[in-house]
């Protein structure tokens, strides 16, 4: 019988070979996998916004005269949206995660929102308002629905349609 150090010794290129080869093979599979997964959570992110905002994006085909309406609307949607926000932004890579956190609070609060209110949707107000400027009342037009589909668009940025890798099936023993 011969010595397993001899055999180690004289195979030792063709088992680091092996080792080698199968670690690359595991890292290929592990990155598929991982984009696989991400393909699916943005699928099921944009999915919840669409299903929860219809009428609203992308074509504002009902929106609200009242803002009232859309305020309610918009509050009553967003449990089911803060918690797809949740739930995808383990998806979102670490660089660009501030950028994501920044979208989701100008939806929710607009440009000038404090991070302490929970929802504020005053920023989707179509028509005229009073902005003071450097100390001064002016009047600004604003368009809700521009500004809303904008926000939405950011937000869904994050979640591209990207073509998922195919799956590579592992051998069977």
């Amino acid at each position: 019988m011969p010595d397993l150090t001899k055999i180690l010794f004289n195979y030792k290129f063709q088992i680091a070979g092996n080792l080698v080869l199968a670690g690359i093979g595991a890292i290929i599979i592990y990155f598929n996998s991982r984009k696989n997964r991400h393909a699916a959570a943005a699928e099921k992110f944009r999915a919840v916004f669409c299903a929860k905002l219809k009428g609203l994006y992308p074509t504002p085909s009902q929106w609200p005269q009242d803002f009232n309406i859309l305020n309610n609307r918009l509050r009553e949607a967003f449990v089911s949206l803060q918690a797809a926000v949740d739930e995808f932004k383990r998806f979102v890579p670490l660089y660009r995660r501030k950028g994501f956190n920044l979208a989701w609070r100008q939806y929710r609060l607009g440009k000038e929102g404090q991070d302490t209110e929970q929802q504020d949707y005053k920023h989707y107000q179509s028509g005229e308002g009073a902005a003071a400027i450097a100390g001064n009342e002016s009047t600004e037009i604003t368009d809700g629905k521009a500004r809303f589909k904008q926000n939405v668009d950011k937000l869904l940025s994050f979640a591209k349609q990207k073509k998922p890798s195919l799956t590579v099936p592992l051998p069977s023993h």
